[in-house]
């Protein structure tokens, strides 16, 4: 058995978590046409394309991320945690996808005064505003 997601589109497939199997899904997100996904497992965040009717998985951050969202065209992915960040307080990074595969964009820092940073995180459709 693998663990992983089932998705439609346009049949039924499994996705696993090649990486580490033991850990489960915590945070999910899908872009508009389905041919790409994030999730974020508790380890890390990964992305998953599907080319050519087939899946890839890109690995972006190893450290403890607990949400994450996409942009509607798949191009811009949003990974927050309450308490990640220089002072535990929490932060969000945000990548990009270019042709040459992606690549951290920037990292939002905790302002002053917030309080758990990072735990939601949401997206435009175009990638150019994020919450």
């Amino acid at each position: 058995d693998t663990i992983g997601i089932t998705l439609y589109a346009p049949a039924w497939r499994r996705v696993p978590f090649p990486e580490h199997p033991e850990r489960l899904m915590s945070s999910a997100s899908m872009s508009r046409t389905g041919h790409e996904f994030v999730v974020s497992d508790g380890g890390g965040v990964t992305v998953y394309e599907r080319r050519s009717d087939a899946w890839t998985g890109t690995s972006l951050e190893s450290s403890d991320r607990a949400v994450v969202a996409i942009s509607s065209d798949g191009r811009v992915v949003v990974a927050g945690g309450a308490r990640d960040g220089v002072d535990g307080r929490g932060r969000a990074l945000v990548y990009e996808r270019s042709d040459a595969g992606w690549s951290p964009g920037f990292a939002l820092m905790r302002p002053s005064g917030a309080q758990r940073f990072g735990r939601s995180v949401a997206i435009s459709g175009d990638g150019n505003t994020i919450a």
